[in-house]
């Protein structure tokens, strides 16, 4: 946006009442630049080596198309994760950058890393969930936070990810699809009011806030900033914060975390449920964690700032205001202590200034409960409400409603166990997720109820999940359960199984496998053919009878050819007689998990078009293919280009406007 004036915006006046002059300086100059990309490696359901190698070849990929090695630096304490200065706008624009950004948009899409902003990585990181930990996400799309929980807690945890609006729990679905998450629950609730599913271990609390640390990318904020959004979102964050302490075990952390500076909304919020519940909880002192990353502690006290330039020091100067409306925008709440003990708690909170790690603007506090929450009447009335709406939504003509405004039909535990059977009898687990779960696991799966039609897709949930989904008839209405577990298997329609029940693991459980005889283990060589075909819209397998594969690959052919036909295999790559760099990449390969299909005359690759583009590109150290830019991808560009072209400047610029939102947004759904 072209006509953005920093100096003009109220939120400079307003945070000069609580920054130093130098603070504000540095706030202008930071907030003014363009936010750096980030991203960090997917590392759900595989090692730490796997993480250590492709590291090692995704920097030799980028660094090698850097002219300035100082414009890529690993993010300190975030596992896998990197930041590129330059922002994902010159990344963009730039030409020799712009391979890089292509590449990263590719691997995202590809599942082999996530596009996420620094600041967005550490609620998660400070949490720090354990393996088979029960976690909430009460806020949770677009999802990036959602996916590191499922990393912390790996298969036999739980995470249940909730978002109040529908479309972005399909934003968060979309956001997740690509990773394997039986440990996952998606639920379209009010967080104010989340029903008690479970007692849960941790709670991370990223609320709804006006954004104001999101000024880097989302500079229309500079214009549009009034101090009307934090004094209205306070009692929503509030209400939302005591709810998951109320749904938190004993023992059991909360996350609190905002992308807004403003305190009314930060520390005003966490001193209010410490005066509320006194020696219940207590804030937890992080500051001996992860040093490497820079913080300022929280504030002890504040003033409250109004919708016109000025400040009051305590509520009742709010009172002495003669307009009766203009004073009910004020909570007494909202105005500090004079607690030491609370005062000293709230310094052990986190503000993340962009100067601070070159990021966005961010608030943490990591929150103990340490005894069961004394009553409360605001908390009292909360929980009431929760009970009231789950009954509500046990209503007949709401879940009818209701079922009219889902575009998937509810997940229902699988009716037919023939389906079951037949899917041991072709693949024979030896377990899912842990050793003994099979019994828990097979016939627990579920499916779409759709009507007079089989299974065609079989989602498989862990033991965690499958107590939400089958706690009642009609959980997925009383909880409004949009997605449990993930799509496990699909079932086969090519003519040779048509006459019977055949179906191949779906790609983000492929793991499975390893718990099965159906390995198989090729060469490298082959391997890389293999990808190779498909990149450029040719067949995506290899034919046994072609005199060039025969040539090339006899001796792999000849071993293929006495496994079982037309059947479904984990591929292996064998690392033998290859140079050190190769045996990296073999490793990273072996941890993807990708899984062949041989048929009788071919063998072929269960890859995605763009994971398989991405994955070719970073082995062979090669530019990303044209095939793999999306289709929105190239209506973007042309746009762009029409818009260069453009002699008038009236309508040029009005399409500048436009394609700046656009950009704005898709930084936004990061």
């Amino acid at each position: 946006m072209n006509n953005i004036d920093p100096s003009k915006s109220k939120l400079i006046p307003y945070y000069s009442h609580y920054l130093s002059e130098e603070e504000m300086k540095l706030y202008v100059q930071y907030f003014s630049q363009d936010l750096p990309a980030a991203f960090r490696v997917n590392k759900h359901g595989k090692s730490d080596a796997f993480q250590a190698n492709m590291q090692q070849l995704l920097e030799t990929y980028f660094r090698s198309r850097l002219e300035d090695q100082t414009q890529m630096e690993k993010l300190p304490h975030v596992p896998g994760g990197y930041l590129f200065i330059p922002s994902r706008i010159q990344l963009r624009s730039n030409e020799k950058l712009n391979k890089i950004h292509k590449f990263l948009v590719v691997a995202n899409e590809g599942g082999l890393v996530t596009r996420q902003e620094f600041v967005s990585m550490l609620p998660p990181l400070f949490l720090n969930c354990s393996k088979g930990e029960k976690v909430l996400d009460m806020c949770a799309a677009p999802g990036s936070k959602t996916s590191q929980l499922m990393e912390q807690v790996g298969m036999t945890g739980l995470v249940v990810a909730n978002d109040l609006e529908l479309t972005r729990c399909h934003v968060l679905m979309h956001g997740v699809i690509s990773q394997p998450c039986p440990q996952l629950i998606i639920t379209n609730l009010d967080a104010s009011k989340y029903p008690k599913l479970t007692v849960f271990d941790k709670i991370l609390c990223d609320v709804p806030c006006s954004g104001d640390g999101t000024l880097r990318k989302a500079k229309e904020i500079w214009n549009k900033w009034s101090n009307a959004g934090s004094l209205c979102l306070f009692e929503i964050q509030l209400k939302v914060l005591i709810r998951g302490l109320q749904l938190l075990k004993v023992g059991g952390e909360i996350c609190y975390s905002t992308c807004s500076l403003n305190v009314i909304e930060n520390e005003a919020v966490v001193k209010t449920v410490l005066e509320k519940f006194g020696a219940s909880i207590e804030v937890i002192d992080c500051s001996g964690k992860f040093e490497g990353i820079k913080r300022a502690d929280g504030l002890r006290t504040w003033d409250i700032g109004g919708l016109n330039g000025e400040f009051y020091k305590n509520y009742e100067e709010i009172e002495a205001v003669q307009d009766e409306t203009y004073r009910k925008r004020f909570n007494k709440a909202m105005f500090p202590t004079q607690d030491a003990g609370i005062q000293e708690q709230l310094t052990k909170s986190m503000r993340f200034y962009p100067w601070l790690n070159n990021s966005g603007g961010f608030y943490v506090c990591m929150i103990k409960k340490v005894a069961e929450l004394p009553q409360d009447d605001l908390a009292d009335s909360l929980n009431a409400n929760a009970m009231n709406y789950e009954k509500l939504n046990e209503n007949t003509e709401f879940c009818m409603n209701f079922s009219k405004s889902m575009p998937l039909q509810p997940l229902k535990k699988i009716k037919k166990q023939e389906v079951v059977a037949a899917l041991q009898e072709k693949f024979h687990f030896r377990y899912f997720f842990e050793e003994g779960d099979l019994n828990d696991i097979l016939p627990n799966c579920a499916q779409r109820e759709l009507q007079d039609m089989e299974a065609t897709r079989v989602y498989l949930l862990n033991k965690e999940a499958q107590k939400i989904l089958y706690c009642s008839e009609n959980a997925y209405l009383t909880y409004h359960i949009v997605q449990a577990g993930c799509g496990g298997f699909e079932r086969h329609t090519g003519i040779i199984n048509q006459d019977k029940l055949s179906y191949r693991v779906e790609t983000p459980m492929n793991f499975l496998l390893n718990n099965t005889d159906f390995v198989m283990h090729i060469s490298y060589k082959l391997f890389l053919r293999v990808v190779r075909a498909g990149l450029n819209g040719d067949d995506e397998s290899i034919r046994f009878q072609d005199q060039e594969n025969i040539e090339q690959f006899g001796e792999d052919i000849e071993h293929l050819k006495t496994m079982q036909l037309h059947q479904m295999y984990l591929l292996k790559v064998k690392s033998e007689g290859l140079n050190e760099e190769d045996t990296i990449k073999v490793k990273a390969i072996n941890e993807l998990n990708i899984s062949s299909w041989l048929g009788g005359t071919s063998l072929g690759f269960h890859i995605k078009r763009k994971q398989r583009n991405a994955l070719w590109c970073l082995l062979m150290n090669e530019d990303i293919h044209e095939i793999v830019v999306s289709g929105e991808a190239k209506r973007k560009a042309a746009y762009r280009e029409r818009r260069k072209n453009d002699k008038n400047g009236k309508d040029a610029g009005s399409k500048d406007d436009k394609s700046e939102q656009q950009d704005v947004q898709e930084e936004k759904n990061e």
